[in-house]
């Protein structure tokens, strides 16, 4: 009898989480992508949306690509983008 008891328990969890989970499931829709970067590792940390541009932190070990100047083993990096993903300026 203990079985049986357990075995809906675990099947009215089962139908709790899954139906939770599709309800606040949400449609989202990529607005742009872009591969930023050069040949060695570079690591975006966080993304900022200002006004109609987004500032992109990273860290960076390539000197070549997107990087404008390498001032070492590895450095922040920090782009600047337009509402379309299209590089403004960037900074190491």
């Amino acid at each position: 009898m203990k079985s049986k008891h357990f075995i809906i328990f675990i099947f009215c969890l089962l139908s709790f989480v899954f139906s939770a989970k599709v309800s606040i499931s949400q449609n989202l829709e990529i607005q742009w992508q872009q591969c930023f970067g050069g040949s060695e590792n570079d690591i975006a940390k966080d993304i900022i949306l200002t006004e109609n541009t987004y500032l992109i932190l990273g860290i960076t070990k390539s000197i070549d690509g997107n990087i404008s100047y390498n001032h070492g083993m590895s450095d922040v990096w920090l782009i600047k983008t337009d509402s379309s993903g299209n590089i403004v300026w960037e900074k190491t």
